[in-house]
C-alpha cells in the first residue's frame, strides 16, 4: 500500500496543478537511474517528484538487488540567461525530502529517510528538451531492523550524493 501512495499523490496533484509547462524524463548517475516529474509554478520555482533505483551496492558489485526511493524537491531558479541560439539556460537550487529502502556503505538493506538538497544547471533547448546536471545530496538516518532491536545511524551514501553528479534529460510539454 506504502508503494502506492507516492505514485497516486502525485497524480492527484498533477490533476489540480495549473496548465504550466510541465517535464518528463530520466536522470543518470552512479548512485541510480531515476524517473523524474518537473512541474512549472511560475518563472522562479520548479517542483521536482524523483522515483530512482538506488545502485551503488551494485555497481561495487556487493549485492544483485537494488534499493528503490522516492523524493521532492522545490526549486527555486537562482540565475537564468537566454544563449545565442535562444535556448533557456538556468541555474537552481532547492530543498526537499527523501525516502526509501536501500543498502547504505557495507551495511545490510535497510529504509533511510532524510533531507535532501537539489541544485544544478539546466539548458532548455528550442524543440523542448532539457538537459540537467545536477548534485543531490541528502542528509539522513539509515534504519536496519535487526533481530531484537533497529539499528539506526548516518546515511553515508546520502552525503556521497554530493559528489556524484547526476546528468538529466527531459522532454518539456
Amino acid at each position: 500500500k506504502k508503494k502506492i501512495l507516492l505514485p497516486f499523490a502525485v497524480l492527484i496533484y498533477m490533476g489540480a496543478a495549473h496548465a504550466q509547462p510541465r517535464a518528463l524524463g530520466a536522470d543518470f548517475s552512479f548512485s541510480g537511474v531515476s524517473l523524474v516529474y518537473e512541474h512549472s509554478m511560475n518563472d522562479e520555482c520548479f517542483l521536482n517528484f524523483s522515483l530512482k533505483t538506488e545502485l551503488p551496492e551494485v555497481m561495487m558489485n556487493r549485492t544483485d538487488n537494488p534499493g528503490i526511493s522516492a523524493s521532492f524537491t522545490s526549486n527555486f531558479i537562482l540565475a537564468s540567461w537566454k544563449s545565442r541560439n535562444d535556448n533557456d539556460i538556468s541555474v537552481f537550487f532547492g530543498p526537499g525530502i527523501s525516502i526509501g529502502s536501500t543498502y547504505d556503505i557495507k551495511e545490510d538493506l535497510g529504509w533511510f529517510f532524510g533531507l535532501k538538497g537539489r541544485g544544478g544547471v539546466e539548458c532548455i533547448f528550442s524543440r523542448n528538451i532539457i538537459i540537467s546536471v545536477v548534485l543531490s545530496p541528502v542528509i539522513g538516518a539509515h534504519l536496519i531492523l535487526l533481530e531484537d532491536s533497529l539499528k539506526m545511524q548516518y546515511y553515508k551514501y546520502g552525503l556521497l550524493y554530493s559528489i556524484m553528479p547526476e546528468i538529466g534529460i527531459k522532454y518539456r510539454f
